[in-house]
């Protein structure tokens, strides 16, 4: 009927009931930077923990964020202005042409809320891998402490972690006592006489050591005749976080100089998002460094500490 209404997506967005679920689904499915579908978690054994806690999780905190009366209230939109004209090119009289201004919030559009729904769903997904003894995390930016609260509250009552329970210590076996320490008193002249001999011990295997340790690292300098001491301390092998970068390398080296391009040409082609895949290289990171290798205050790029690393 309104020829321009296909400009307003939300118009044609059915919500199941307004309810804090009814918009949790909807949310989920139109206003989301992140599928947690996706994960390499959400195998069949685990998708039904993922399908009913993200969903359940994603409620609470629309409700935390509807405290004000009107969902999502207390998230910062701004109103938004359409003018449409009815019955245009029509032949009809005048006065049966109309001119209609529509003021609408238009959410899916909203970058920051499409960020705020994917860390909700990341930050459930943290919580489903501790449930499942996985130690690797997502990274979460943009989550408050209340909003994190409210969802730590629904897991402890939705899905408390279990502590894995330790195997039953064996029982003492017959032949155990064969290898008991015989028991003794204090001798200090005995005790200063194991000290010296374990002295002994330790400054013969150093000069050992320390003998082979300078056979390989002398060079002999030919033309002064004298020997340059090589220094062997191990460093970081820079080769493996390249190796397990694999595919990502090139992209995360563009990103290093200021262009995300490459990992934008593998988001699409794996049909994910840029998110997604920022992830999997935080998470091969974490692996290898300790850390993650990509940060963002805004817009991604790779953390200044580890630029020498590609």
């Amino acid at each position: 009927m309104l020829k321009n209404a296909k400009t307003l997506k939300e118009y044609f967005v059915v919500i199941p009931g307004n309810t804090p679920e009814g918009w949790a689904k909807t949310l989920l499915e139109y206003c989301c930077s992140y599928d947690y579908r996706t994960s390499k978690f959400a195998t069949s054994e685990n998708i039904e923990l993922f399908r009913v806690h993200v969903m359940g999780a994603l409620s609470k905190a629309v409700e935390f964020l509807s405290k004000s009366g009107g969902i999502l209230s207390e998230l910062p939109f701004d109103d938004c202005k359409l003018t449409l004209n009815a019955f245009e090119g029509a032949v009809c009289s005048a006065e049966n042409r109309y001119s209609i201004d529509v003021e609408y919030c238009s959410f899916s559009r909203s970058h920051e809320l499409r960020f705020l729904v994917g860390d909700i769903v990341k930050y459930v997904e943290n919580k489903i891998r501790a449930y499942i003894f996985v130690k690797s995390r997502l990274t979460v930016y943009s989550l408050s402490n209340e909003l994190k609260s409210v969802i730590d509250s629904y897991f402890d009552v939705a899905l408390p972690l279990v502590k894995r329970t330790k195997a039953k210590k064996e029982q003492p076996q017959e032949y155990d006592v064969l290898y008991d320490l015989p028991r003794a008193k204090l001798d200090i002249t005995n005790a200063q006489k194991i000290e010296l001999e374990s002295w002994e011990t330790t400054h013969s295997l150093v000069e050992e050591i320390e003998s082979e340790s300078i056979q390989g690292t002398l060079k002999n300098d030919k033309s002064q005749n004298d020997y340059i001491v090589v220094d062997e301390q191990n460093s970081f092998d820079e080769t493996t976080l390249m190796s397990a970068l694999g595919s990502y390398y090139t992209g995360v080296l563009q990103l290093s100089n200021g262009s995300q391009s490459e990992l934008v040409r593998i988001s699409k082609e794996k049909g994910t998002s840029l998110d997604v895949i920022i992830d999997e290289i935080n998470e091969i990171a974490v692996e290898f460094i300790g850390d993650i290798l990509i940060d963002s205050d805004g817009e991604y790029f790779v953390i200044e500490d580890y630029k020498e690393l590609l």
